[in-house]
């Protein structure tokens, strides 16, 4: 988390960072959690402002993806390799990915389709891919409250 500008200060965090993980099967939590982690401090991101992670439905059952799903509390959602290759957009593609899952990048596909803008690109690392977004966010201060 950044530097506080004083003492006592509030911080104002929006929950608008999709993460994208594809993983070989049979990866540990703690690998994905190093990745997912090393990738939101290169960019200065609190992992509190993750509101979700995207995957390709065969990783539905994923232990180390569920996993770390559990241990922050995020919602896991998946799509299907034809809703993933039907994201327009520029990505990392990979040929043995599309062969092993049809479809030719999990992470950078998954938060596209999910709603965010792709702001970390596919890293890679140990089996894991991690792709990092943004979903748009709306502050209304101003609502009257009842």
């Amino acid at each position: 988390m950044a530097k506080k500008p004083f003492e006592i200060t509030l911080n104002l965090v929006p929950k608008n960072i999709v993460i994208g993980i594809g993983c070989k099967r049979g990866t540990a939590c703690e690998v994905v959690e190093k990745l997912v982690s090393k990738c939101l401090e290169t960019a200065n991101i609190d992992i509190n402002r993750v509101c979700a992670v995207a995957t390709i439905d065969i990783k539905a059952d994923e232990k180390g993806l569920l996993e770390f799903c559990e241990k922050y509390g995020l919602k896991l959602f998946t799509y299907t390799a034809e809703e993933l290759m039907n994201v327009e957009g520029i990505f990392t593609k990979s040929e043995f990915v599309l062969l092993q899952t049809g479809t030719d990048n999990v992470c950078e596909r998954s938060v596209v389709k999910h709603g965010g803008k792709l702001i970390i690109p596919k890293t890679a690392e140990n089996g894991v891919t991690v792709a990092v977004g943004e979903l748009p966010v709306t502050l209304d201060f101003a609502k009257e409250i009842l």
